[in-house]
């Protein structure tokens, strides 16, 4: 297997931080927000909450963490064939690790 130039590899990271934390603006909160709605949950959607150390509302923390779960979820894609098992790969390392660290975390 060739080497990706640098370029390429860092854009892809790149383009997968982006997708990650747009992901969790776009499906992760209003799917928070469904559940809250019709009392699944407590937890409220888009919260401003700040987060320790610094402070961050929740949501921007957890849109940077999202981010950066998609690194590696996207590395370990890259190299599985495009059948089956990258699409259970693909449903198994984006829905269960981050809410399982979702529901563990203290972040909400």
């Amino acid at each position: 297997m060739s080497r990706m130039p640098s370029s390429y590899a860092l854009s892809r990271t790149a383009g997968a931080f982006v997708i990650g934390a747009v992901a969790v603006l776009t499906v992760d909160q209003p799917l928070i927000a469904l559940l809250h709605l019709l009392g699944f949950t407590p937890i409220a959607p888009y919260s401003l909450r700040a987060t320790h150390p610094w402070g961050v509302p929740v949501f921007l923390s957890l849109s940077f963490w999202g981010g950066l779960w998609s690194i590696p979820i996207s590395w370990i894609l890259d190299r599985l064939p495009r059948n089956l098992i990258y699409y259970a790969a693909a449903v198994c390392l984006g829905a269960l690790p981050p809410n399982i660290m979702t529901w563990l975390s203290f972040f909400r």
